[in-house]
């Protein structure tokens, strides 16, 4: 009887801490668009990784493309979005010139994503800023941002080849 309540006793204890554990490695989104858009994400069988909250208030979500991946932060109660990609290439200095005209024709050539190069670290990246407004629900965020994540993709595998020759990284993303 002492061995049945001494297991019992266990199980409990490994069914508690294993709870706890789950709680804290799923944290929730703080914002309601966040939830709706992985809600959609799950929906349409895509897959994502919920990061949590950053340094700077902002929900992150993450989805892992073929050689990039796609970090969507949520802003603001969920009002904006940031659809960001970083490390499209890494360059040395003496190609920035030719990355930064990379950068231009990329501009004048894709709507609703921006190509940048940063000097600071010597690396590509792409950005789409979203405006949802107090106006917009959280669904219609969801949408829009999944679009948007979507057009990004795409924008990034299509221009990507037009600042690979300037590319130092081994494996850049």
């Amino acid at each position: 009887m002492k061995k049945l309540v001494c297991i019992l006793s266990v199980l409990a204890l490994v069914l508690s801490v294993g709870a706890a554990w789950a709680d804290q490695a799923t944290p929730e989104p703080q914002f309601e668009a966040t939830r709706r858009f992985i809600s959609l994400v799950e929906k349409n069988g895509m897959y994502y990784t919920y990061q949590g909250v950053t340094e700077s208030g902002a929900d992150l979500v993450t989805m892992s493309y073929t050689g990039f991946v796609v970090r969507i932060y949520f802003r603001s109660d969920g009002h904006y979005a940031e659809v960001l990609v970083f490390d499209l290439i890494v360059y040395n200095d003496a190609d920035l010139p030719a990355v930064l005209s990379a950068c231009n024709e990329l501009n004048s050539t894709y709507r609703f994503c921006s190509f940048y190069a940063n000097a600071q670290y010597h690396g590509v990246d792409a950005r789409c800023d979203l405006i949802f407004g107090e106006a917009g629900t959280p669904e219609q965020a969801a949408y829009i941002t999944l679009e948007a994540v979507q057009r990004v993709a795409n924008i990034v595998r299509e221009g990507l080849p037009s600042l690979t020759p300037y590319n130092t990284a081994e494996s850049a993303q």
